[in-house]
C-alpha cells in the first residue's frame, strides 16, 4: 500500500526565533569571557617557554633556519593570544540584546 498524503517537514528559516534565544544570559557571557581569556593566557605561557637555539650547538645556517622557525612560532602564538584576549575583552563589554 501506498500513501499518497504528502508529508511536509516546515522550513526551520521561516520560524521566527524566539526572543528567549535571542538574549544573552549573563553566566553565558561570563564563560565566554574567562573561556577567551583563559586560551589567551595559555598562548602567551606557552610563548615564553619556547626559547631560542643556542648559538653553539648548530651550524650557521641551521642556527638562521631554527632562529626563523622560533621567531614565526612565537608570532603565530602572540597574534592567536592577541585574538582571543580581544574576543575575551569583547565578549564581556558587548550590548546586551
Amino acid at each position: 500500500m501506498s500513501s499518497t498524503a504528502s508529508h511536509t517537514v516546515p522550513d526551520a528559516s521561516r520560524q521566527p526565533v524566539p526572543d528567549a534565544y535571542k538574549s544573552d544570559c549573563l553566566p553565558c557571557r561570563i564563560t565566554g569571557t574567562a573561556t577567551a581569556l583563559g586560551l589567551s593566557t595559555y598562548l602567551f605561557w606557552e610563548r615564553s617557554r619556547i626559547a631560542y637555539p643556542d648559538a653553539k650547538s648548530c651550524a650557521n645556517e641551521a642556527l638562521t633556519q631554527e632562529i626563523k622557525r622560533v621567531k614565526t612560532h612565537r608570532g603565530v602564538l602572540a597574534g592567536l593570544g592577541i585574538a582571543f584576549a580581544a574576543a575575551g575583552v569583547y565578549r564581556a563589554v558587548m550590548p546586551a540584546d
